[in-house]
């Protein structure tokens, strides 16, 4: 599953301006509910807008590790939080 959290993480980190710290995407895809935010060097915070691309980029991964779950875990989760730090740090918490 590692290549669905890069896709994951490389669709996110690409609506974040260059040069950012730290970026988390909240996701609901029951809902179709995504929204990220960005924290900058100088501690700014921006709140990029999805481009149509990374949306379905985003969408498409989330999709496949969310069945990947399922299918290890015996359950769905319906939200979820995923963190990229600077030099490649990723984690992803998930609500059932």
């Amino acid at each position: 599953m590692n290549h669905l959290y890069l896709q994951l993480g490389r669709a996110i980190a690409s609506q974040c301006p260059p040069g950012f710290q730290r970026a988390r995407l909240d996701a609901a895809p029951d809902q179709g509910e995504a929204a990220i935010a960005c924290t900058l060097a100088d501690g700014s915070e921006a709140a990029p807008d999805l481009s149509e691309e990374a949306q379905d980029a985003i969408w498409a991964a989330l999709q496949e590790i969310r069945d990947e779950m399922e299918k290890a875990e015996g359950r769905r989760w319906h939200r979820c939080a995923v963190t990229l730090v600077a030099g490649g740090g990723f984690g992803m918490e998930v609500d059932y």
